[in-house]
């Protein structure tokens, strides 16, 4: 739907700028938009200079205060979602660029009010448009970037038995590791056995900064 609305918008006279504003309410009207478990996309808004991207995070699964003190893996997840865009991510992100601005990220959770922001000015957003690569290198990439990210609020309270010391990659598997509670381990290890299936969708549903 976005994608044919952003098509008929770049067939209008409008300027550049016009046309991403009028891209950027129609995507605002989709919110909010869940990104799994960590929270959701509350709006997408346009000040002129900025897209703004406001998130909703759940606190659960993502320490803001570490994240706020650890900006460059933030920006380095954050461009690496990015990487190789299509459709209309593609397009949104080339109006941006024609347009000198930027993309800006505010993540405020949701028990806390606490906010923690970052920012992709118009050349880092260039250096993303021409960036090569191919698909199964891209998917990489953002499968070790999500790990960095989700590694920095690290050690987690999953539950009253579990505590997630860090993720690792290792060939291609990723790995949970995890401290348990010997008496209620039979209740882990019914969980690890669950999510044993597709560990980059389950990295996305968690733990996706976008």
């Amino acid at each position: 739907m976005l994608l044919t609305c952003l098509s008929l918008i770049l067939l209008t006279g409008c300027s550049r700028k016009s046309q991403l504003k009028l891209a950027i309410e129609m995507a605002n009207k989709q919110c909010p938009m869940s990104i799994g478990t960590t929270g959701e996309i509350s709006s997408i808004t346009f000040d002129g200079t900025d897209v703004i991207y406001s998130l909703l995070m759940n606190e659960d699964y993502l320490d803001l205060d570490a994240l706020g003190k650890n900006t460059d893996a933030m920006k380095s997840a954050v461009m690496v979602m990015f990487k190789n865009p299509k459709g209309e991510i593609k397009s949104m992100l080339e109006m941006v660029v024609d347009t000198k601005s930027g993309i800006r990220l505010i993540y405020k959770g949701k028990s806390t009010g606490k906010e923690v922001e970052c920012r992709l000015d118009t050349e880092e957003l260039k250096r993303i448009l021409n960036q090569k690569g191919t698909e199964k290198e891209s998917e990489r990439q953002k499968l070790e970037e999500l790990v960095n990210v989700t590694n920095v609020s690290c050690p987690m309270t999953i539950d009253e038995a579990t505590i997630l010391n860090k993720l690792t990659i290792e060939a291609d598997k990723v790995v949970y590791n995890y401290t348990i509670d010997e008496e209620k381990q039979t209740v882990i290890i019914v969980r690890f056995l669950y999510q044993k299936s597709n560990w980059t969708s389950i990295l996305r549903q968690g733990f996706s900064l976008i």
